[in-house]
């Protein structure tokens, strides 16, 4: 009993004290960032216009701006953010009532120079059905894989590229429960299904900056600085390009005057940058910015996996596959990769990456569809490479014997195509790929 009261007490005069904040003129935000015993100087906070750096005490303010809603903290390599139930607690809401907001941040040390992140493309859940597979098939694979990568020693976070829901942001509490214990940061970026698109601002995702935050935002672990962005640019009711607008731009433009040139930069968006050459025009300024980094970029939105390759010579797009393929029809998406997530493996600069199929290890990412009996009686058979490269070399061997190349080509993956070809939702339809 002695030792249980000496270890309270020792512990509860570890904990930091943290002195009242006066208000200052002209400044609306105010706080500390610690780590629950000491205070943390020199971090980064910003409320998507304006930025402060924490004092030695570990203490900011922010200048007044009407059009600031929330708050976050630029988390620094070596810390993660207070995760409660998996969702990141960097940023909290402003008032912009009069009062002075105070936001306090708990960061905790970790050592992440080497840490992986899971990345999901569209999880997209609509209905009782959707949620019913994403809690049947894809939540117990996710929660297995970061246990298994925590028990190896990694610093695991995850990253969910948007379209969380499904037009149905009344969902978003039931996607919440999921993670209940998941104790695991979780970053998201917004996606076009996650907004009403119409022409008032404040109208377009009031539920989603309820429950996830900032729509942009950044942060560090390891040597790779996070941006991550909201390119679902609304111009008018039913309609939206796919760049940020320009207030985020010019936040874009301060984030990445903090980012030492020629660092590695991981841009998380929801709709692809590099994709078309309309998307490539609206985005030139961000891509020129992007260029004096070493740039991954990670987008999602289109219901297939294809790696774009190098935009500029600094900068690579990757699109992630859906986590719910064919909107959760099927068992694959529109272009036959199974449903699945990515591995992403940091080691301070250096990124490698591999595809998980849901209740399969990531040896198992592709399919090898029956052959077809040509007239010549030889045979015909097609490959699905999940997570092919154009930089690849992709040979096969029979019984042990080399048989050489397999040659890429464009044509639809079987599977899907059977899954999907006459399908009653026209959006579901196959694609063609050249991931075959």
């Amino acid at each position: 009993m002695v030792l249980a009261i000496l270890t309270a007490t020792a512990t509860s005069s570890a904990a930091i004290t943290l002195p009242d904040l006066p208000d200052r003129d002209g400044m609306s935000i105010k706080g500390y960032v610690h780590d629950g015993a000491m205070p943390i100087a020199g971090v980064h906070v910003s409320d998507g216009h304006s930025f402060a750096t924490t004092e030695p005490d570990g203490s900011y303010y922010l200048p007044s701006n009407p059009d600031a809603e929330t708050v976050f903290v630029i988390t620094p390599s070596g810390y993660n953010p207070e995760c409660t139930d998996g969702l990141s607690r960097f940023w909290a809401p402003v008032d912009n009532s009069g009062r002075t907001t105070r936001a306090d941040f708990v960061l905790t040390a970790v050592d992440d120079s080497s840490h992986k992140m899971l990345v999901l493309g569209d999880p997209q859940m609509r209905d009782d059905h959707d949620h019913g597979l994403f809690q049947s098939d894809a939540l117990p694979d996710i929660l297995a894989t970061t246990q298994s990568l925590k028990e190896s020693g990694s610093d695991v976070g995850m990253l969910v590229l948007g379209d969380i829901c499904f037009n149905n942001p009344e969902t978003y509490p039931r996607y919440e429960a999921y993670w209940k214990g998941y104790n695991t940061p979780i970053y998201h970026v917004p996606g076009n299904h996650d907004k009403h698109i119409v022409s008032d601002p404040n109208a377009q995702a009031p539920e989603y900056k309820a429950t996830f935050g900032p729509l942009y935002y950044s942060f560090n672990k390891g040597g790779i600085h996070y941006l991550m962005l909201d390119n679902i640019h609304v111009t008018g009711t039913d309609t939206y390009s796919a760049y940020p607008d320009e207030k985020q731009m010019e936040w874009i433009m301060k984030d990445l005057d903090l980012v030492e040139e020629g660092s590695r930069v991981i841009v998380c968006a929801h709709q692809p940058i590099t994709w078309t050459a309309t998307s490539r025009n609206e985005n030139a300024r961000l891509l020129q910015r992007l260029d004096r980094y070493n740039t991954l970029i990670l987008t999602a939105h289109k219901h297939l996996g294809r790696n774009l390759g190098k935009y500029y010579d600094n900068i690579e797009e990757r699109i992630q596959t859906a986590l719910c393929g064919a909107y959760w029809f099927g068992d694959c998406a529109k272009d036959g990769i199974d449903l699945g997530y990515y591995i992403y493996n940091i080691d301070d600069t250096d990124i490698t990456w591999e595809y998980k199929p849901l209740k399969r290890d990531t040896d198992t990412a592709l399919r090898i569809n029956d052959p077809t009996i040509n007239s010549d009686r030889s045979f015909t058979f097609l490959v699905n490479i999940f997570d092919w490269d154009s930089l690849w070399k992709v040979t096969y061997s029979v019984d042990g014997t080399d048989k050489g190349e397999l040659s890429s080509l464009e044509t639809y993956d079987p599977h899907a195509y059977r899954l999907y070809a006459d399908h009653v939702k026209s959006w579901c339809r196959p694609v063609a790929t050249r991931h075959i």
